[in-house]
């Protein structure tokens, strides 16, 4: 059974960790995708543009009412040469035929290698999609620092005031699903108005650890000059309890 000592808080921070990594994600897959668009329009400028046909459409999953992905191949001739590539692999939703006619371009010093117009299009869109990835990272980490410069601000040079326990309730839910804890303060000011202050988001339950030491209060730091900007001190949370 864990002692008193063990009970506290472990402070950690979800949002940010999640959007860091959506961050990062976004940025090497865009990366990636554009040294992959570079190379395409490369070979398109170097190649040589031609005329295949739509050979066969293989098609996998034919369960009715299931799910079913599409290899498309197409044959071309060059230098007497008959060839077949696959044009498409593993998509969905293919509004080609057979027979139908598509331009390729191949590597002049090799045949066999060929690209689409198409092939660039898709590499395009996926490159868009995968980069609202790194955008919401960045709002992620954009949001997380300003909670930070504001709590560092308040503590350095804002007003303590002392704010009277209210409740626990669960906040919204962060990018990764999980559902933070957050202490609510009553708090009236000096023209007698009552208001609710909210703490930071906590990521385990601190109801249980509020009863057990008894709190019925917590400081909030507080920039006068604008009563929203404040900080309510929960970091005696995070730590363990003083020796009885």
């Amino acid at each position: 059974m864990p002692s008193q000592k063990d009970k506290k808080i472990k402070r950690r921070n979800p949002e940010l960790s999640t959007g860091i990594g959506f961050f990062l994600f976004g940025v090497s897959a865009v990366a990636v995708l554009a040294f992959m668009i570079s190379n395409e329009t490369k070979f398109k400028r170097n190649g040589v543009a031609h005329h295949a046909e739509i050979s066969r459409i293989q098609v996998w999953g034919n369960r009715p009412g299931g799910d079913r992905t599409y290899d498309v191949y197409a044959k071309y001739t060059v230098d007497g040469k008959e060839r077949e590539v696959m044009l498409v692999g593993n998509a969905e939703n293919i509004k080609v035929e057979v027979g139908q006619s598509v331009k390729i371009y191949y590597d002049p010093n090799n045949p066999g290698i060929v690209t689409t117009d198409e092939r660039k299009s898709v590499l395009f869109w996926v490159l868009l999609f995968v980069s609202t990835f790194g955008i919401v990272g960045a709002v992620i980490i954009i949001s997380e620092t300003k909670k930070y410069l504001l709590k560092r601000s308040v503590l350095r040079s804002g007003d303590i005031v002392t704010a009277e326990f209210e409740n626990v309730v669960r906040g919204p839910d962060a990018p990764n699903d999980e559902v933070p804890y957050i202490i609510q303060c009553k708090w009236t000011d000096a023209q007698g108005v009552q208001r609710i202050l909210k703490s930071e988001s906590l990521w385990s339950d601190p109801a249980p650890i509020i009863a057990e030491r008894g709190i019925e209060s917590f400081a909030v730091y507080m920039d006068m000059r604008d009563s929203e900007r404040y900080y309510v001190y929960v970091d005696e949370l995070y730590r363990d309890p003083p020796d009885e």
